[in-house]
């Protein structure tokens, strides 16, 4: 059941009722306790929808970003390492930047794990969702072009 603005209006009477009745009234024996706030495990789907979409955002990134290294090279080993790289670099990125303030801004924004955190607080920011949707599409441009140049030249 969901709780509304008019459940809690009506409280006051609906405590009233219970009160009223005397095995109720004499079983607590004057003493009720009262959860204020209470709130049910269907309110936490929001969290979990945006922890959700973060991971699968990320997961997808990280496809885009293999994908487009193996257009690189023959060699699936060079193409899972150099993959893992630059996306080990794309995740600390933002440890670095020596300081000075317009260079740790761009690396921070240029983070992987910087625009995650966000979906594993449960906060949807159309800001990482458009960051996200920009690498993917990127890296899989980039693929294609490269297939395509590959294809066209032999």
């Amino acid at each position: 059941a969901n709780e509304t603005l008019a459940d809690l209006d009506n409280s006051a009477s609906v405590m009233d009722q219970l009160f009223s009745i005397p095995w109720y009234k004499n079983d607590i024996q004057g003493d009720q306790e009262i959860m204020i706030g209470y709130s049910d495990s269907g309110k936490d789907a929001g969290k979990l929808a945006a922890g959700l979409l973060g991971l699968a955002l990320l997961l997808a990134s990280f496809a885009a970003v293999g994908i487009f290294m193996s257009t690189l090279t023959e060699q699936p080993v060079i193409a899972a390492i150099s993959s893992f790289g630059l996306l080990l670099l794309l995740w600390i990125i933002d440890w670095s930047g020596g300081g000075r303030e317009e260079m740790t801004g761009l690396f921070h924004y240029l983070s992987l794990q910087t625009h995650l955190q966000s979906f594993l607080k449960g906060l949807f920011s159309s800001t990482d969702l458009i960051y996200y949707l920009l690498l993917i599409a990127t890296f899989l441009v980039l693929s294609i072009r490269r297939l395509d140049q590959q294809r066209l030249t032999g």
